[in-house]
């Protein structure tokens, strides 16, 4: 999979995840991060549901000539009531969009890909119109990841033991209307 990095970024596609690409994700999502997911997460994501049966969002960054997955974000919507630590949440009306995984192959860094893929990822949130917020998950010595997220406009709002908590903040056309879900 390892290859060179793209002169040209129209060379990079963005499309839904297929079946026919769990092996590939599974494989980056190993050199990634320090969770391992087990099969059955790999041959849902590939059909575009979560688990239980929810829908998935998902997105790859394919390079073209190659037909090579070089980045991938995960991410669902979840009821503001199933939240995690829901200490964080001030109301429990509405929903969230949680992002499980997103990442983008070592060759392909510092290319704007990852970014690509957030954004894809805030657009989604902000079509819905019961979605409150992202938040996600980085490892809290991965320093790398964090400056990302806080680039992107994520704040941190506590640690957890290994973790750090980011959300982001949506705003519809009155800039308090969906804002006021976080502490």
């Amino acid at each position: 999979m390892e290859g060179s990095r793209p002169d040209d970024e129209s060379a990079i596609l963005l499309r839904q995840l297929e079946s026919r690409d769990t092996g590939q994700l599974q494989a980056l999502h190993e050199d990634w991060f320090p969770i391992r997911y087990n099969e059955s997460f790999y041959r849902n994501a590939g059909q575009g549901r979560w688990e239980n049966g929810e829908p998935l969002f998902t997105q790859v960054a394919v390079y073209r000539p190659s037909d090579d997955i070089v980045g991938a974000v995960t991410a669902q919507i979840q009821r503001c009531d199933d939240a995690e630590d829901k200490s964080l949440i001030q109301t429990k009306d509405g929903t969230l969009m949680y992002i499980l995984t997103l990442g983008a192959r070592q060759d392909f860094r510092r290319k704007g890909i990852a970014s690509v893929l957030l954004n894809t990822c805030i657009h989604e949130a902000k079509a819905n119109p019961s979605c409150r917020a992202l938040y996600l998950h980085v490892k809290a010595d991965n320093g790398k990841a964090i400056r990302f997220y806080e680039k992107n406009g994520f704040q941190r709002l506590r640690p957890l033991s290994l973790f750090v908590d980011f959300w982001h903040k949506l705003f519809g056309d009155a800039p308090d209307e969906k804002a006021e879900s976080i502490v």
